[in-house]
């Protein structure tokens, strides 16, 4: 494990900022609102996102943390 996580390292670029945008894969930080938007985010990938759906993908991810259920999911989980 411990060459995996080497080898991961020399392979990727973790230095890039792509990298800390990737926070909100953390489902506490997506219900509870600590990461704000994903726009940012989505225009690095126009190729997956057309520039008109953009601000409705980031709102759903929003309303994810309105979501009861998620949260109870959550701390039944956590």
């Amino acid at each position: 494990m411990l060459l995996l996580s080497q080898q991961l390292k020399c392979r990727l670029p973790l230095h890039d900022e792509l990298f800390k945008e990737l926070t909100f894969l953390d489902p506490n930080t997506a219900v509870y609102a600590e990461f704000a938007s994903l726009s940012s985010l989505l225009s690095k990938f126009p190729n997956l996102v057309p520039e008109q759906e953009m601000q409705r993908v980031d709102n759903e991810y929003r309303e994810m943390e309105l979501d009861e259920d998620i949260g109870v999911f959550l701390s039944s989980v956590i």
